[in-house]
């Protein structure tokens, strides 16, 4: 039986020992390899947010906070907060904290970067398709 922990620590393994293989520092690499996971998880939930009522919808709430004087910087910090901030700190901990990557790159093997395409291939394909999908029968209905 496959267990979400390993998909999910197989991607990040796959992910991790082929940046380490690169010749940048992997002092670096890893805010970048946090960054990309991030944004996946976070367009993950992006259609789940367009199903939402609107008294429940974070967009909505988040339209009645000005924080920065632009429209456009302000959409963009709202962004930010709702779809890389959770994926960020919820990968920080699982992942980071206290390098447990040094644990997991051992147990998962690497499978030259196949899983990690595969997973964002698929974070990317499935939510758009769903937006489509959704918004197709919005305007036949």
């Amino acid at each position: 039986m496959i267990k979400i922990k390993d998909i999910y620590y197989g991607v990040w393994s796959d992910l991790i020992l082929g940046l380490q293989k690169k010749p940048k520092a992997w002092k670096y690499n890893k805010w970048y390899a946090l960054f990309i996971m991030s944004f996946c998880f976070g367009f993950n939930y992006v259609p789940i947010l367009f199903l939402l009522p609107k008294d429940l919808d974070p967009l909505v709430w988040f339209r009645e906070f000005h924080f920065l004087s632009s429209d456009f910087l302000d959409t963009l910090l709202h962004g930010l907060i709702l779809f890389l901030l959770p994926g960020h700190i919820l990968h920080y901990f699982l992942v980071f904290y206290k390098k447990k990557y040094e644990r997991f790159t051992k147990e998962y093997p690497f499978r030259k970067g196949k899983l990690f395409i595969n997973y964002m291939s698929l974070s990317l394909i499935i939510p758009l398709s769903i937006l489509v999908i959704a918004f197709i029968l919005n305007r036949l209905m």
